[in-house]
C-alpha cells in the first residue's frame, strides 16, 4: 500500500481495525465523510463503538492562487474507548473542499 492512495472508511470500524493491525507507516486515503444529520454541518467522525477521531485544531484555510478560499485543512488524532494506550498514536490530517 505505500505510496498508494486508496479508497478506505476511517469511520468504519472493521476497517479502522484492520489498518490498526496491518499498516505500520503513512497512509493516504480518500474517504466519504458522514454527516451528523441528514441536512446539518457537523461531521460524525465516530469509528463503531470502538473510538474516534478528534479535531486538535481548528481547520485552516487553504486558498487558490487569488486568495479565495477553496477548502480546509485540519489535524485529528484517534482516541481509542477500548485502549487508552492507543490515544493519539494515530494522527489523520483531513483536507476537504468547500462546496
Amino acid at each position: 500500500m505505500q505510496g498508494h492512495v486508496i479508497e478506505c472508511d476511517v469511520y468504519d470500524e472493521k476497517q479502522m481495525s484492520n489498518i490498526c493491525n496491518t499498516v505500520k507507516t503513512n497512509l493516504y486515503v480518500f474517504t466519504q465523510l458522514k454527516k451528523k444529520s441528514g441536512k446539518g454541518k457537523r461531521i460524525d467522525r465516530t469509528v463503531g463503538k470502538m473510538g474516534t477521531w478528534k479535531a486538535i485544531d481548528a481547520a485552516k484555510p487553504i486558498e487558490d492562487q487569488h486568495g479565495r478560499v477553496i477548502g480546509g485543512k485540519r489535524s485529528l488524532d484517534y482516541e481509542n474507548k477500548e485502549r487508552s494506550g492507543e490515544h493519539g498514536a494515530w494522527n489523520m490530517k483531513e483536507y476537504s473542499l468547500d462546496e
